[in-house]
C-alpha cells in the first residue's frame, strides 16, 4: 500500500509525474537528480528514433550495415585463405587466378590481364590505404606471384 504524501510548504513532492514522449503514457516515479526519462520504454524509445530518422534513412542505414557486414565477413575469408598457405600447402595457380580476379573486384568471367587486375586490386587493398589490410595484401602478392609463375613443363614419353 502507498504511502500517503504531505505536502509541507515549501518543499517539492517525492513522487515525480513522467509523460512519455511517444505514446504518452503517464505514471509516477520516486524524484530522483538527473534528467527524467522522456519514454516508457525501449520500444518507445525506438519508436519514437524510427520516426525522427525516416523509412528512406533506416533503408539506407540497414543496406550500409548489410555491406559493412558483407566486408567483413570477406575479409574474414581472405585472412584464413593467407593463413592456410604454407610450403606443405601451395596455393594452386587455378585458386590463385580466381582470387585475383575476386581481389580486383572483377567479374569472374573476366579476360583482364594479371598485371592490371593486380594493380587494380593493389589499389584496393594497399595498407596505406583507407580500407586496406596488411594481410589481405600479402595475399594478393603471394596470388599474383603464383599467377605469375611459367606453367611447369610437361614430360613427354621418351
Amino acid at each position: 500500500m502507498a504511502r500517503a504524501e504531505r505536502s509541507v510548504p515549501g518543499m517539492q513532492p517525492r513522487v515525480q509525474r513522467l509523460v512519455c514522449g511517444w505514446c504518452e503514457m503517464q505514471w509516477n516515479r520516486p524524484r530522483r537528480r538527473g534528467p527524467a526519462p522522456r519514454w516508457c520504454s525501449d520500444a518507445c524509445k525506438q519508436a519514437a528514433w524510427r520516426s525522427r530518422v525516416g523509412p528512406e534513412e533506416l533503408s539506407v542505414r540497414r543496406r550500409r550495415a548489410e555491406t559493412e557486414r558483407a566486408k567483413a565477413l570477406q575479409l574474414t575469408w581472405y585472412r584464413a585463405v593467407f593463413r592456410s598457405i604454407s610450403p606443405l600447402h601451395p596455393l594452386p595457380t587455378a585458386t590463385a587466378q580466381s582470387l585475383l580476379v575476386e581481389l580486383a573486384g572483377h567479374a569472374p568471367d573476366s579476360t583482364a590481364g594479371a598485371k592490371l587486375l593486380y594493380r587494380k586490386a593493389a589499389t584496393r587493398w594497399h595498407p596505406d590505404l583507407t580500407h586496406g589490410d596488411e594481410e589481405v595484401f600479402k595475399l594478393l602478392e603471394h596470388v599474383y606471384q603464383t599467377v605469375q609463375l611459367p606453367a611447369p613443363p610437361t614430360r613427354r614419353p621418351c
